[in-house]
């Protein structure tokens, strides 16, 4: 027995899916899931910038870069993405850690 499905799930939507789903897969958990905020992050092009040079970047911005999404891995001519934190406004005209 399946359970009823969110209200906010289109039934044909579901019904299309369904053969492409994990056995686990929860709608309930999908839709709240789907209310969190989106966790900023920033994917680095390799023919634009190197990682190092945008992580420079972004301390100079009042952000940083952590640690590698793993879903962007292994895919080098694609990019890495990593997530993206706020951090403390610099002092003006200071240079960044490591720059």
């Amino acid at each position: 027995a399946t359970s009823p499905l969110p209200a906010e799930v289109v039934p044909a939507y579901a019904e299309l899916l369904a053969p492409v789903l994990p056995s686990d897969f929860s709608w309930e958990a999908f839709v709240e899931a789907s209310r969190r905020p989106l966790r900023p992050c920033v994917r680095v092009n390799p023919l634009k910038a190197s990682t190092e040079s945008i992580r420079r970047y972004s301390l100079t911005n009042n952000w940083r870069l952590e640690e590698v999404i793993p879903w962007t891995e292994g895919c080098p001519s694609a990019g890495t993405g990593h997530w993206a934190h706020p951090v403390a406004a610099l002092t003006p005209n200071a240079a960044p850690p490591g720059w």
